[in-house]
């Protein structure tokens, strides 16, 4: 806002000599805030002093430009105060003269514009509850059972490595379900698998010493608590899946509801339609070396890739053969074999010889490996055909056949001019003998 008066004053001058002092002050402050969360920019212009006089033409135009800037980290403020002060002393010295003065009086109103610029930081906190998972355990092992309990039995139940199921055929998936906790506390007889806790459930049979298979823990209050246990096991690379040794009621149980689905037999009585491979039969089904329920193709649990089985329902018997070979089926079968754990499987033993038998070994021979191979004693027959049917011998070439029941001591040699297997002290190299030995501790026991 500008206001201005004009006045005419005359005046009369006679060697009038005019001194002013003129005292400014200048007072600068400078203001340091510390807050949290707030900036502040202060920016003030200001101008002032516009003189204008007929006899002393003097214009100064004084421009202060004074920048506030306040950060706020903390609630403390530090000010700081600047006080100049300036004296101007002007002499004017006039002749004696009559004149007529104008003078305009200017008054300026000085307008300060505070421009405040407030930056507002907003924090947002963020709480996340973690829930520490519980690792999977593939493989059972004493340290894992006494970190759950301290000890490896307790109330009687056997929960080390020695552990046992009652039907012989579900001891790696007890193991399995041992050796991450599938048991409410330490002295519970109930145990729950570790693949389908819902479903299939052991209880500890303290007459037999071992886990057995059933429903007596299935509905337990137990169950639901069990169950959630999986909820906050980690998240793993699928674990190998536990080898069945035999075949069992309750193995086949875990795959199908029924014995047989669709004419086939799965139960534990299901037989080769020879003998010499009943036993792979069995345990190919105990493994589910099958792709589904009521499936005719079977695939061997050894060789997956070139021994097969179909069901042959006028005979009620599982055929070895061809048949299966290529079958979209294999497929299944052969990736299925490969997630298995590792596992020393006893070697089924073969109580008759035949060409069957003595085929799956060898193609070829140059001694007589058929069942009507001869010994040189005849009381001896008996004891060389039980060699030869559980392959006592090195390779198909090799003149040495060693005893199934005594192979450390008792051997028998091809003689080749009576044409038959001789009794003898000392055949083959001790490499051979120390194969045979090992080889009759890995039979599966009667």
């Amino acid at each position: 806002t500008t206001t201005s008066t004009t006045t005419t004053v005359t005046t009369t001058v006679t060697s009038t000599t005019t001194t002013t002092t003129s005292t400014s002050t200048f007072t600068t402050t400078t203001v340091t805030t510390t807050s949290t969360t707030t900036t502040s920019t202060t920016t003030t212009t200001s101008t002032t002093t516009t003189s204008t006089s007929t006899v002393t033409s003097t214009t100064t135009t004084t421009t202060t430009t004074s920048t506030v800037t306040s950060t706020s980290t903390s609630t403390t403020t530090t000010s700081t105060s600047t006080t100049t002060t300036t004296t101007f002393t002007s002499t004017t010295t006039t002749s004696t003269t009559t004149s007529t003065t104008t003078i305009t009086t200017t008054t300026t109103t000085s307008t300060t514009t505070t421009t405040s610029t407030i930056t507002s930081t907003t924090t947002t906190s963020t709480t996340t509850t973690t829930t520490t998972c519980r690792p999977q355990v593939a493989i059972l092992k004493d340290e894992v059972t006494r970190g759950y309990c301290k000890v490896t039995t307790t109330n009687f139940v056997d929960r080390s490595v020695s552990a046992k199921s009652c039907d012989g055929g579900s001891d790696g998936f007890v193991h399995r379900a041992l050796a991450n906790g599938m048991y409410e506390h330490c002295d519970a007889w109930c145990l729950y698998d570790w693949e389908s806790p819902d479903k299939i459930s052991y209880h500890w049979n303290n007459h037999k010493k071992c886990f057995e298979y059933g429903s007596d823990c299935q509905g337990h209050k137990e169950q639901a608590l069990v169950t959630s246990y999986k909820d906050v096991l980690c998240e793993a690379e699928k674990m190998c899946t536990p080898v069945a040794p035999k075949l069992s009621e309750a193995v086949i149980y875990r795959y199908c509801e029924k014995l047989s689905t669709n004419g086939e037999d799965r139960s534990p009585k299901a037989k080769g339609c020879h003998a010499s491979y009943t036993p792979y039969v069995r345990r190919s089904l105990a493994n589910k070396m099958f792709s589904h329920c009521g499936a005719w193709c079977l695939y061997d649990y050894d060789q997956p890739d070139t021994v097969a089985y179909h069901w042959n329902s006028e005979t009620s018997c599982w055929q070895r053969g061809s048949g299966c070979i290529g079958h979209a089926e294999q497929k299944l079968s052969l990736e299925r074999k490969a997630t298995f754990c590792e596992a020393d499987l006893c070697i089924p033993v073969q109580s008759l010889l035949s060409d069957t038998l003595m085929s799956s070994y060898c193609e070829s021979t140059t001694v007589d490996h058929s069942p009507h191979a001869k010994t040189c004693d005849s009381a001896q027959s008996n004891e060389v055909h039980m060699a030869l049917a559980n392959k006592m011998f090195s390779s198909c070439s090799s003149t040495c056949l060693f005893s199934f029941d005594n192979p450390s001591q008792v051997a028998f040699t091809w003689n080749i001019a009576g044409m038959c297997w001789k009794k003898t002290d000392s055949c083959g190299t001790a490499a051979e003998r120390a194969a045979a030995v090992t080889r009759k501790s890995k039979f599966c026991k009667a």
